[in-house]
């Protein structure tokens, strides 16, 4: 294959037979050998080839094919060719057939469906392959092990024909009509199982130059087992697989494979019953422990190591068949990983809930950790977040103006209204007019008095009428308003005396008889500093400043998260299935502890996450 143009160049073998109209031609090496070609196809255009003739010169003497003709075809079509290099046991076209397949496989794996009966055939052959390194290199017999020494070439072309047919197979199985069928095969599944259980057999001594190999194997073999595992559920106690791939989580440092055990192992638990021995019982609480610990990722940015070894791919060259996803890639997975295989542990019933639940490592993980996993990756929540930490929410506080010093002009046509009625009720009036109850405030008596003189002693006097005495105006404000009295008041510092009335202010607007009647008779409450209120917008104090009432200053724009992310519900669904074991029981104490314990922190992810609501409806039914 051209990697720069992506072409492919077909060769037409030898010794193949074309029917033509008038005789038969045999494509001996001495006619190959004739005028060169060079036939370049594009992958696109990969259906081109047709069953057909080579077209016959009228012009040559010795009946040979004519290649100086435009119109010529090509032979067999691609696939046909890519079936018989397979099936011809020459090492050159096994090896060119494999990576041609290998291409398909990658970029139009449609050509190669299984749902095609003349694709069986091509299982076979691949099968054919895995089986012949099993019965050569998987052997248990140190003799017969040829993994213990340095491989020879025709060693070395069966262990790369092997990885290279397996990686078809891999790449094949990502759809679910093959998945199926591989599912079903014994004899794949039976190199799978012998090449997990190889790997665990730590009597097995491999060359040092060999490891890179089976760890290649090791790769494609967990990816194709993760697609059948649900096709093969459930597993039942002491299940090879399940077992081969427990013993692989316990000594694996590696995150790629770790991802890829959890998932197969969820889905080997699928289907599983309560009541019924299951390859669950066959978890030991360490690696109990270890899943649920793999949750702390969400508390810190720690990942376990990846495996130090730079695995290149003895047969592409490359590191392709490694994810190249980062860190926080890796993490999500693992994370996502971990919740749906304990979701699928408990799924049966709570006895194995109560299993989880008792170690005190588990339950504090689980306790610390899954209301953290409800706001995980949500869109917008880490903006919202830092919005809130980063800013000062500040209320100003709100204040009444200061009362003015002096009461207001009376309006002329009130002002005339109050001077037609005679003491002491012209006093009432005016007071009632021209001041407010105010259980805080306080007016001296002195200023009362005059500011009242001021206003009508002339006019009156020359009316002829009569004033009310001073001492009878300062009685008759306990009249006027509610709880106001005259009082007084001793300076502390100074120890001189004030004599004011308590319980009064001047309004800043005159009103009329009747309105200050009413509010001057109303019972009033004590007044806070939290119940004051602005009165008036705009207002002018004795200096003519305008005085504004304060106004709060923006707060910034926050917008809520709409939408979950995959690790987020997940957890949700977990609360919720954990939440619906919870009954009057004496067994479920430590279910029902853990999900009341934890809503506060729920109930507070719900608040700022409104989604997490109609996906925790449950878990708050429960916990009611």
């Amino acid at each position: 294959m051209d990697s720069k143009s992506n072409v492919f160049q077909t060769i037409t073998p030898n010794g193949i037979v074309l029917n033509t109209d008038d005789h038969t031609v045999t494509l001996e090496e001495t006619i190959v050998k004739g005028p060169s070609i060079s036939i370049q196809q594009h992958l696109t255009n990969l259906d081109i080839y047709k069953n057909s003739q080579l077209p016959i010169s009228n012009n040559s003497a010795s009946g040979s094919p004519d290649f100086t003709n435009s119109n010529r075809h090509y032979g067999v079509d691609e696939m046909v060719r890519m079936k018989m290099a397979l099936k011809s046991n020459i090492k050159e076209e096994v090896m060119w057939s494999l990576r041609k397949f290998l291409t398909y496989s990658t970029k139009a794996p449609y050509l190669m469906s299984l749902k095609s009966t003349a694709n069986l055939d091509l299982l076979n052959d691949f099968l054919e392959i895995l089986g012949e390194f099993d019965k050569d290199f998987l052997s248990s017999s140190p003799s017969k092990n040829k993994l213990r020494s340095l491989l020879g070439s025709d060693d070395l072309f069966k262990l790369q024909c092997t990885l290279t047919s397996l990686l078809i197979i891999r790449n094949l199985a990502q759809d679910l009509d093959n998945t199926q069928i591989f599912a079903a095969n014994s004899i794949l599944k039976k190199f799978l199982l012998s090449l997990m259980s190889f790997n665990n057999n730590p009597n097995n001594i491999i060359y040092p130059d060999n490891v890179k190999y089976l760890t290649e194997f090791q790769f494609y073999v967990l990816e194709i087992m993760e697609s059948i595992a649900s096709f093969i559920a459930p597993a039942k106690k002491n299940d090879p697989y399940f077992e081969n791939l427990l013993h692989i989580l316990t000594q694996s440092k590696d995150n790629h494979l770790i991802i890829s055990i959890l998932r197969s192992m969820s889905r080997l638990l699928v289907r599983s019953r309560i009541g019924e021995e299951s390859s669950a019982d066959n978890i030991s609480d360490a690696v109990l422990t270890q899943i649920v610990s793999y949750l702390l990722l969400a508390k810190s940015n720690c990942n376990i190591a990846d495996s130090n070894n730079d695995y290149k791919s003895s047969v592409t060259g490359s590191k392709k068949y490694k994810p190249t996803n980062t860190t926080n890639d890796i993490n999500d997975k693992l994370i996502l990983a971990s919740l749906d295989f304990l979701y699928q542990y408990i799924l049966p019933g709570n006895e194995r809930l109560s299993i989880l639940l008792d170690n005190p490592t588990r339950y504090s993980i689980l306790f610390t950790t899954l209301p953290k996993l409800l706001s995980y990756n949500v869109l917008n929540y880490g903006e919202f977040k830092t919005i809130l930490n980063h800013t000062e929410v500040k209320l100003i506080k709100r204040v009444e103006l200061p009362p003015p010093e002096s009461p207001p002009a009376l309006p002329k046509v009130l002002y005339n209204q109050i001077l037609q009625i005679d003491e002491p009720k012209r006093s009432t009036c005016w007071l009632r007019c021209c001041f407010e109850p105010d259980l805080e405030s306080e007016f001296t008596q002195i200023k009362l008095w005059r500011a009242y003189e001021s206003s009508f002693g002339a006019k009156v006097k020359a009316q002829g009428r009569r004033m009310i005495p001073a001492v009878d105006f300062i009685k008759n404000v306990s009249n006027c308003f509610y709880k106001a009295c005259a009082m007084v008041i001793t300076d502390e510092k100074t120890n001189t005396k004030r004599f004011v009335i308590k319980g009064i202010k001047p309004r800043r607007h005159a009103v009329d008889i009747v309105k200050g009647t009413q509010e001057a008779m109303a019972v009033i409450a004590p007044v806070t500093n939290s119940s004051k209120k602005n009165n008036h917008n705009n207002t002018k104090n004795n200096n003519g400043k305008v005085l504004k009432p304060p106004r709060q200053t923006k707060l910034p724009d926050i917008t809520f998260p709409i939408e979950l992310s995959s690790v987020s519900n997940t957890a949700a669904m977990l609360l919720c299935l954990i939440s619906s074991f919870i009954s009057p029981s004496k067994n479920d104490e430590d279910i029902k502890k853990f999900c009341t314990d934890i809503k506060p922190f729920v109930i507070l992810k719900i608040s700022t996450i409104p989604p997490l609501g109609k996906h925790l409806f449950e878990y708050l039914e429960n916990t009611k």
